[in-house]
């Protein structure tokens, strides 16, 4: 009998996830100079026979595995530096990203902009670029996304080791900063209150082209399957916005 209850408990080892443990972590606090420039063509830069670059088009899309099943994930905040604080505050944040699935997955992973450029030619790019993304789902209901303070991570095969592979059971933590304060236009006050913080994970492919002297550029968006849980945090409101001038 003891040696039947042996057998099944390393049955149950074994049959546990080899992986599940963090494999790597980043700091995106602090801004990166690229190794390689990243900025706009001088016109000494511009391909032969071309004075200047005009716009030629758009391509965007989704990326979609070869299986078709998307990749799931999990995206969520282990620590805040406060969970109490006035509109307008800059945060800082420890959030972790889990592969949840049962297929690896793959994400950038130079916070050096310049990966972009490394072993390609300049007029002919292919990267990939991904970011960390709060919002505050305000009491009202309805999710704001709040203004990012943090870098992202680029990736290129033509890079080595830009690209990180989370096996299933595997995550990474990350530190970021952000601001509370909406990306887009809202009303003041709306955050006033216990509101859910949470952080999500964007990944796209990106392409950049010249071609008879005209730029292409293209877009493809990674899909998750993603899981957010958010962190409660109280808000109140920013009294230096609201401040009346003194009179004379």
């Amino acid at each position: 009998m003891k040696r039947a209850i042996q057998c099944v408990a390393l049955l149950c080892m074994l049959a546990a996830p080899a992986h599940a443990q963090r494999i790597a972590s980043v700091d995106l606090t602090k801004p990166q100079e690229p190794t390689q420039s990243v900025g706009k063509q001088n016109k000494s830069s511009l391909p032969d026979g071309c004075e200047k670059l005009s716009g030629g088009g758009v391509a965007d899309g989704v990326v979609t595995p070869q299986d078709h099943q998307r990749r799931q994930i999990v995206v969520e905040i282990l620590k805040v530096s406060k969970d109490k604080a006035r509109e307008g505050a800059q945060l800082q944040a420890e959030v972790e990203l889990r592969n949840n699935g049962k297929q690896a997955i793959r994400i950038p992973w130079s916070n050096d902009p310049g990966t972009i450029k490394t072993g390609q030619h300049p007029d002919n790019l292919q990267w990939e670029e991904g970011w960390f993304q709060f919002m505050l789902r305000a009491p009202r209901g309805h999710d704001v996304l709040l203004k990012s303070l943090s870098q992202s991570l680029y990736g290129s095969h033509f890079s080595a080791g830009s690209q990180l592979t989370i096996q299933p059971g595997e995550w990474i933590t990350a530190t970021l900063k952000f601001k509370l304060e909406a990306m887009y236009l809202y009303q003041l006050g709306e955050f006033e209150g216990n509101s859910q913080l949470m952080v999500e994970w964007d990944q796209t492919k990106r392409s950049w082209a010249v071609r008879d002297c005209s730029v292409w550029n293209g877009y493809f968006q990674y899909t998750y399957e993603q899981r957010s849980p958010g962190i409660t945090v109280q808000i109140t409101e920013n009294n230096s916005t609201n401040k009346k001038p003194e009179s004379k």
